[in-house]
């Protein structure tokens, strides 16, 4: 049985594969105005109680990435739809 803390490390694993795979991270680094190595701190934290100040930025910020990215299929779509 997973635990929580073993959960939320699995799941910033896979927010961390994520933004990698699409080049996503500096852009992160940018928004949150953090340095790279404060993301990759981050994404290292091992529960939600260990992040503190701008790692929850950058937290929520990867949050807010990972849900633009993946409502843009679902947006063009409509955008065509509203042209045709």
């Amino acid at each position: 049985m997973v635990n929580a803390e073993e959960s939320f490390k699995q799941s910033l694993n896979e927010m961390k594969e994520f933004l990698t795979t699409r080049k996503k991270l500096s852009e992160l680094a940018a928004k949150s105005n953090v340095s790279l190595r404060t993301v990759y701190n981050t994404f290292d934290a091992k529960e939600f109680n260990d992040m503190k100040g701008r790692q929850i930025d950058v937290y929520r910020n990867a949050i807010e990435m990972i849900n633009e990215i993946n409502s843009l299929q679902k947006q063009s779509t409509d955008a065509l739809n509203k042209i045709l």
